[in-house]
């Protein structure tokens, strides 16, 4: 009978022992299979952040290329335009030079306050 007994345990322990190894490998592989998906998606969302990032560093880039290309056209236009300037200003110092040739000059004394009352300036007391 003890035998037989012994024999019973030992059969319902190797029974117990191959269900916990199916229960633990069945957990095992269960615990496996969700860890592959979280990891597949941390990569699948890890890889949509660096395509987002490169997306955004290209468009960055080409805004950059874009006003650099704009500055570079208005440093042009800025420069003919101080070109232009420079020229107007030469015109308008040759014409300030050739003023007084072109002014009449007093030739008389008599004449003289009428010269300087023509250069006269109405908030500034007359000259003599």
């Amino acid at each position: 009978e003890s035998a037989r007994l012994q024999q019973r345990l030992s059969e319902e322990s190797a029974r117990l022992q191959e269900r916990l190894s199916e229960e633990s490998a069945t957990r095992q592989h269960q615990i496996d299979k969700e860890s592959a998906e979280r990891q597949h998606q941390i990569d699948k969302e890890s890889e949509l952040r660096e395509r987002t990032t490169q997306l955004a560093l290209e468009r960055s880039d080409r805004v950059f290329e874009t006003l650099t290309a704009r500055m570079d056209e208005f440093a042009k236009e800025l420069a003919v335009i101080g070109q232009r300037i420079a020229r107007i200003e030469g015109k308008l110092a040759a014409l300030i030079e050739a003023l007084p040739h072109l002014s009449p000059q007093p030739t008389s004394q008599a004449e003289y306050p009428r010269g300087v009352a023509a250069q006269h300036i109405p908030e500034e007391p007359p000259e003599g």
